[in-house]
Formats: structure tokens, sequence, C-alpha cells
């Protein structure tokens, strides 16, 4: 059962959340950026080691470096194995249903919700995405990485992309 109430999306809405994520994505490919002139090494004054998994490192942002922040970043560095759409899979669920399924499976039950949902009036609700059916050219409009294309930044490429 979902504890928060159902939360509807106006096209509205939507296209704001597409550009804040255009606006974030474009931030981190800057700090992915700055990351790469530093040598890949993380500024531990500013990252906190906060888990370990193989080759792969998380780090919590320091409350000293972003002091006015309520809710602070993560940093992860090292591989993840499997492609996007794996890792994806593992962190985005549909229903409240495949998150439990998902959760029993993997041992791992942290509290979750579904956050968001979107509803249209079309009568084919498998043409209306839900929250796992966006895909990164869903939600990240092509415009982001048209502005990375010749900059040493990697290129996701989008369902518009030519």
């Amino acid at each position: 059962m979902n504890p928060f109430g159902e939360l509807l999306l106006t096209a509205e809405d939507r296209a704001k959340l597409v550009e804040i994520t255009d606006e974030i994505i474009l931030a981190k490919f800057e700090e992915y950026e700055e990351h790469l002139n530093l040598g890949k090494q993380v500024d531990l004054k500013r990252w906190k080691k906060f888990a370990k998994s193989g080759p792969t490192t998380s780090y919590l942002e320091r409350k000293s470096s972003s002091p006015n922040t309520k809710l602070p970043q993560l940093l992860m560095v090292g591989p993840l194995p499997g492609s996007l759409d794996e890792n994806m899979f593992g962190i985005v669920n549909p229903t409240i249903e495949s998150m439990r399924i998902k959760s029993s499976y993997l041992n791992d039950f942290n509290a979750a919700a579904v956050l968001a949902s979107q509803h249209t009036k079309e009568k084919n609700v498998e043409q209306s995405p839900t929250p796992a059916q966006f895909d990164v050219g869903d939600l990240i409009s092509s415009r982001a990485f048209h502005n990375l294309r010749d900059r040493q930044a990697p290129f996701v490429p989008t369902r518009d992309s030519p």
C-alpha cells in the first residue's frame, strides 16, 4: 500500500520536470569534466566515503561543503556491471507490486512508494508512459545532449538523436 496520495502530473508539470532534468544533467556533466580534470581524484574535503561494493565507491557530500542544502548529494565512482537500461531497471519500478517483488528477491526492504504517475485521456493506456516506462530519451530532451557532442563528455543518444 502506498502511504502517499496519488500525484497527477499535467503536461505543463511534465515539461517543467524535463527542463529541470536537463539542467541537472548539464550540471552533472560539468562536474564530471571537473572530476576528469582533477585526475579522477575525489576531493575528500567535500566527500565522505559512504559505501564500497567491489570497484565502486559511494560518497556522501559533507555538510560543511553545502551548509544550506537539506539533502546531501551522492557521488558514485567506479564501474557498474551491466548496461544503463539494466541499472535503471534496478532503480525504477513501474508499480508498487513490482517493487515488492524485486525487493523480495534482492532482500532489500527499504521503505518505498510511487512518487508520481501520469494519466492521460487516451483509451490506449500503453501509449501513456508511466514512471518506469520513461527512458533516458523521454525524460531528457535531446537539447541537453546536443550541446555536449563536441566536448569530451559521454554522449547518451535519445530517441530523436541523429
